[in-house]
């Protein structure tokens, strides 16, 4: 199953749209009054917690006439203020509503990977700022571990790592020196998914330390790597907790160019047998995001480059 990622709030939607392109269509009372009976309905059917659905779903209903009377017209505006009765009622972050992106999914020629570079002291260092397909991937990743060669540590830098899809699982292969299970999925309609990574292709990596850096911006996919990971007691994850979305989401179109994201499942580690959901990722080394880096040259700096780290 291709999993959708969020990675935009609804409230960064476009109002007007640049470059001469024709503003969004106003929503009439009756618009509204139809996108909230069928994003009622979806909630209902498809949410992966079905009595919080129904919930959700009634609450939503019970909006009907606030939204058709006194909600903006504006599609962007009237999103942001549906997703603000789903999450306030689920404490969801996946659960919104948002225009339209068009090709959301298209990976760009980096496959999110913005940065590659060998730091002082041999320190190898990835930005990966979205996580596509695995196999589409695979040739970037490649690239950029052949470019950095054997070297002292790892760091990658998740920071401005909004999610995606399961390219987190294959970046997380090269650190593994045996298969292991990283993450399982339960979805409300489906069989479970486990996502298994390694054995590594990389020998040279199975032993260097590895640190992730994370930030209150890091979501979903990003927190599902750095999650494994630690436990799995495979990295030391540096910043500030997560934003806290552990729920695998789908996209519904709805009409007048609007989309909702529903949680369809859950996320159950292996080790801890819970996830992140609302909670977020909790670092080993608490520090401010914009000094996480100069953290970590400082700790790789020491006899032992991995800090103790007790759980």
């Amino acid at each position: 199953m291709r999993l959708n990622p969020v990675f935009f709030s609804v409230a960064l939607a476009l109002t007007l749209a640049p470059h001469g392109i024709a503003a969004p269509t106003p929503l009439t009372p009756d618009d509204r009054k139809q996108l909230v009976s069928r994003i009622a309905d979806l909630v209902r059917d498809e949410y992966a917690f079905p009595e919080l659905g129904r919930s959700a779903s009634e609450t939503l209903r019970n909006s009907a006439s606030t939204l058709m009377n006194e909600a903006s017209a504006d599609p962007a505006a009237f999103a942001a203020r549906v997703t603000e009765i789903l999450q306030g009622e689920t404490r969801d972050k996946h659960m919104s509503v948002r225009t339209r992106i068009p090709h959301f999914d298209t990976p760009t020629p980096d496959h999110g990977l913005q940065k590659v570079e060998r730091l002082s002291g041999n320190i190898g260092y990835l930005r990966v700022d979205r996580f596509y397909q695995a196999e589409e991937s695979r040739p970037t990743f490649e690239a950029a571990l052949d470019q950095l060669g054997p070297c002292k540590a790892m760091v990658i830098d998740l920071r401005e790592n909004h999610g995606g899809s399961d390219a987190n699982v294959l970046l997380a292969s090269y650190f593994l020196p045996e298969r292991t299970l990283l993450n399982r999925l339960v979805w409300r309609k489906h069989d479970p998914m486990d996502f298994w990574a390694g054995p590594s292709s990389r020998p040279e990596l199975v032993q260097v330390p590895v640190y992730v850096l994370v930030s209150r911006k890091t979501f979903s996919a990003g927190e599902g790597f750095a999650y494994g990971l630690q436990q799995r007691k495979r990295a030391v994850i540096v910043g500030e907790p997560t934003g806290g979305g552990a729920n695998p989401n789908r996209f519904f179109p709805v009409g007048n160019d609007l989309e909702v994201s529903i949680s369809i499942g859950r996320t159950v580690n292996p080790v801890s047998g819970i996830n992140w959901e609302g909670v977020g990722v909790q670092p080993d080394v608490a520090i401010p995001a914009d000094q996480a880096l100069d953290k970590v040259l400082a700790l790789t700096m020491t006899p032992a480059a991995t800090p103790t780290v007790t759980r």
